[in-house]
């Protein structure tokens, strides 16, 4: 099991003075905004092509502004997020997977192709300031269409290019992707999983490319795992591609490695350690239980009493819905148990300690 440290992707000291010439140099404002544009416009075309096909809208970022399925806006601030965009759209029905997510990730390329044609088309030909303008949005549209389809891919970030070789030329990983998204769309659907293994997850598991598809089959492996060293192995695979994944999914992998520690392996120092990786300012549940495990394995019974409580209060001031009622059912249960000095065995702690779906974290 690696220690903590595992580094996510933040701002750097140099990003903050591109962006202070982007404010200060006119025509430096002009390239980033005609490249945020490109973005724009390379998002909205995997986002028509999404739905055009059938999927269902999850969410688009554009830069560090995110807007999700529901109405939700968020920020997502980091050095890759401010140049770059994201779109998922996600499968109503599992036929056809492979064209229809090819036809979808083709859509932003020829997002930008088109744009840039049609600028082109209708550019005045002449030595203005506007025929300018266009002929650098028309430069920057094919650029990036023809950079995005480039077979690229590094730490989770994957270019258009690489995901249609992927579909088209890579038989394993293709396979691994769709069950991926069939996952994913039916735990954003709310359906009942029931098992993991209609995902074929422990086989996908061992195709390890440091990927975010990897991330995902080894923490469905790692949820469902009997033998703990065997689950110890999925974690740690988890943890060490735990940059290409998002922060939130990444924060759930941390405390899962704390309760691991504490649970399996007695290492309280490292659990402690993996805890101070979170740094979240917001107290919240998953937290909450994990301090809580962890010290229930420290033999800290009043210490634990103290985290199941503010647990409760954490849920009771939530919206009344069936999570909350299942986490107030859960604390309640540990509550008792704690007020009735009970020990619990190993097994069934490592059992309980794991109670969350595989992609859900808290919101």
């Amino acid at each position: 099991m690696p220690s903590a440290g595992i580094d996510g992707v933040g701002i750097k000291p140099w990003y903050c003075v591109i962006l202070i010439m982007a404010l200060l140099i006119g025509s430096f404002r002009i390239i980033c905004a005609l490249w945020l544009l490109q973005v724009l416009i390379h998002e909205l075309g995997h986002l028509a092509g999404g739905v055009l096909v059938g999927d269902r809208f999850n969410y688009i970022r554009v830069s560090v502004l995110q807007f999700s399925r529901g109405g939700e806006i968020s920020w997502r601030w980091n050095s890759y997020a401010i140049w770059s965009g994201a779109t998922s759209t996600l499968p109503t029905t599992r036929q056809g997977l492979t064209w229809k997510l090819c036809l979808s990730t083709a859509a932003g390329p020829v997002a930008n192709f088109v744009s840039g044609g049609l600028v082109l088309a209708v550019m005045p030909h002449n030595g203005s300031y506007l025929a300018g303008v266009c002929q650098a949005f028309i430069a920057s549209a094919f650029l990036f269409g023809l950079g995005n389809l480039l077979p690229l891919e590094d730490r989770g970030h994957r270019l258009d290019g690489k995901r249609l070789f992927i579909l088209i030329f890579d038989k394993r990983r293709r396979e691994r992707l769709l069950s991926m998204l069939v996952l994913v769309a039916d735990f954003k659907e709310g359906k009942e999983i029931e098992s993991l293994d209609q995902y074929s997850l422990g086989k996908w598991a061992e195709l390890k490319d440091q990927s975010a598809d990897s991330v995902i089959a080894n923490w469905g492996a790692y949820a469902s795992a009997d033998d703990k060293h065997v689950a110890g192995g999925h974690l740690e695979q988890c943890l060490a591609a735990s940059a290409t994944v998002t922060a939130d999914f990444r924060r759930v992998l941390f405390l899962e490695a704390a309760k691991y520690q504490a649970t399996h392996r007695k290492r309280f120092d490292l659990a402690q350690e993996w805890l101070a990786e979170d740094n979240k300012e917001e107290v919240d549940f998953l937290r909450l239980w994990t301090e809580a495990v962890v010290l229930q394995h420290a033999v800290e019974f009043e210490l634990r009493l103290t985290k199941v409580e503010e647990g409760l209060a954490h849920v009771h001031a939530q919206t009344e819905d069936k999570q909350r009622t299942r986490k107030q059912r859960i604390l309640q249960d540990l509550k008792e148990s704690l007020n009735g000095q009970l020990k619990k065995s190993p097994a069934e702690d490592a059992r309980n300690s794991t109670l969350f779906h595989p992609l859900q974290s808290e919101q």
